[in-house]
């Protein structure tokens, strides 16, 4: 674990295929000496035979227990998000993740995991953070790497955030993501 503040990235997508959606990017910023604790406190919501927390799949029960946990911590959040059409996907997600990883840098943010996806799709971003590097956008000291959410219980946070979030655009529902009160920044590009 690196000293300092890092940051773990996941991403929600609602894009129906006939109506503008939303491409969302959620953290879980946190100083690397409480990160262990966090963990410990995930994983002691997790089922016999579940292998992790994973929004989505909740009860509505269980999502109110998670939140309980995230809103007890000291973490903090940045939340990008940007409207999408279905086809769009990728071009949401550079622009989401371009924002995010220049507004974790100002915060003091020096190591971000992103949750891995495919090979190809890991490589275009670690392309991006390099030309992000390149151009000044983003401090060279900032550096980006993929973790699995079966390896690292921090990226269920940011998972259970953009799903928070998603409930308050998508369905009106501002229960959850309310229970974070001043620790989240909600960015719309």
């Amino acid at each position: 674990m690196e000293p300092g503040l890092n940051a773990w990235i996941d991403e929600s997508i609602h894009a129906p295929s006939a109506d503008l959606g939303f491409y969302i990017l959620a953290t879980a910023i946190s100083d690397s000496s409480r990160a262990e604790r966090t963990r410990e406190r995930l994983h002691m919501l997790v089922f016999t035979g579940q292998e992790r927390l994973h929004w989505r799949d909740e009860s509505p029960k269980r999502r109110a227990q998670i939140v309980d946990v995230i809103a007890s911590t000291s973490l903090t959040h940045v939340i990008v998000l940007a409207e999408v059409e279905a086809r769009r996907q990728e071009r949401a997600r550079r622009k989401c993740l371009q924002r995010l990883l220049f507004e974790l840098d100002q915060r003091g943010v020096t190591r971000a995991w992103i949750e891995s996806r495919q090979a190809a799709q890991d490589r275009r971003d670690q392309e991006m953070v390099a030309s992000l590097h390149g151009s000044g956008a983003i401090s060279p000291r900032f550096t980006v790497a993929f973790a699995k959410p079966l390896d690292d219980p921090m990226l269920w946070i940011p998972d259970a955030v953009a799903g928070m979030t998603l409930a308050a655009l998508r369905d009106d529902n501002h229960t959850w993501l309310d229970q974070l009160n001043d620790s989240y920044t909600l960015i719309s590009l």
